[in-house]
This record gives structure tokens, sequence and C-alpha cells, in this order.
């Protein structure tokens, strides 16, 4: 009874606690982006890199950033995640996240995804404000970040160090984002609703059977 017990509790620990969650996404339905329009970038003639204001919806260390991000001429891009700084990205804090190269022309695709891994604890926390940035990696290159289906602010810098926004709230280039290790939140609250009444069943019964196996009550 006792490694009954130990079992179910084991399992509603293990119902609590939540897998990946999405911290921010702004792709249409079925993941699809606009493959008509393309916010300025990344592209280095001019250099330009582009910024996307979020809010993160989840706190948790991020696991995945997924891009709608096409050609032009095919390059690298740089990927970095900014803190805000009084609505603009926070240059004295930001992460290098990794790099990712397109695959498909811009203008041919409406759902092709480039994903990044993202390595090491790199935390968000909910309801604050980020950037997600994109920086080209080479000087011979035009990647075309996609627009997605969300409005909200944007930015670029062609410097690296100033940034201007959109002048207002605009279409946000498309991504999202996943984290992991989040705080925890139970799958099912019936089904752990249902194995805490069992581990109380058991544990009642765990207290009664040594009276019953004595052929005396308790």
């Amino acid at each position: 009874m006792k490694q009954v017990f130990l079992a179910l509790s084991g399992a509603v620990l293990a119902l609590a606690a939540r897998a990946d969650t999405i911290v921010f996404s702004d792709f249409g339905p079925g993941g699809i982006y606009s493959q008509n329009f393309s916010a300025s970038g990344p592209a280095t003639s001019p250099f330009e890199e582009v910024a996307a204001q979020f809010t993160a919806g989840a706190s948790g260390n991020l696991a995945i950033i997924d891009l709608g991000l096409t050609y032009v001429t095919q390059g690298a891009a740089n990927v970095f995640l900014y803190h805000d700084a009084s609505g603009l990205p926070d240059n004295a804090n930001q992460t290098f996240l990794g790099s990712v190269t397109p695959t498909a022309v811009f203008g041919t695709t409406n759902n092709t995804v480039v994903s990044l891994t993202v390595t090491g604890s790199v935390p968000v926390t909910m309801g604050n404000v980020y950037w997600l940035v994109l920086k080209p990696g080479a000087a011979n290159e035009e990647d075309a970040w996609n627009l997605g289906a969300a409005a909200g602010l944007g930015a670029t810098s062609s410097d690296d160090v100033t940034w201007s926004t959109s002048g207002g709230v605009v279409f946000l280039p498309a991504f999202r984002i996943t984290a992991s290790g989040g705080a925890t939140v139970p799958d099912s609250g019936g089904t752990l609703l249902l194995m805490v009444g069992s581990v109380a069943v058991l544990f009642a019964l765990h207290r009664m059977c040594p009276c019953q196996q004595a052929g005396r009550c308790c």
C-alpha cells in the first residue's frame, strides 16, 4: 500500500509540471504569415537591424524562436533578446540567442518557418516587455522578416546604437517564442483532483489496514 501511495503521489507531482509554453506568437491560423509584405531587413544595403517589441505571456527560459524569415540575397541573421528601455531596445541589456539562415525566397511562401533552439538559460518574466532583434550576419545579404498577424511597436537601427521606432503601432514581423521551465500549472484540473482524491483514500485505507488485520476497530 505504501508503494502505491508513493507512486500516486509522484503522479500528482508529474501532473503539476508544465511542458514548454508559448511566450508570444503573432503567426496567423495554421502558422501562416504575409508573403506579400516584409519588414525592412535585416539587410545590409544599407545596413539595418530590425526589432519587434513583445510582452511575455509566460515566464521561463527561452527554448525555441520560430521566425517567418525568407531571403532576397541569402545570408545568416543573428537573433538577440533585448530588454526594454523607455519604449526602445536597451543596448545595455541584450543577449545573443544564436543565428539562423532562411531557406525560402521572399514572396514564394507564407508558412516556411526558420527555427532557432536557444541554448543556456535566458529567462523572461510574464508581463515584462522585451524586444526580439534580428541583425545581419554579413555585408552582402538581404533577409526578409515577413509580417505577422498582430500589431505592435517596431524599431530599426542602422548603426547598432541608435534606434528609431515605426512611429506608431504597425504589423509586427512574424515570430513565435517558446519557453520552458515556467511556473507549474496542472495539465488537467479534473485529473489532478481525481489523483489527489485517490491519494487521500489510499492514505485512509493505509491507516485502516493494521486495525482490520488485528480484527478490531481503530
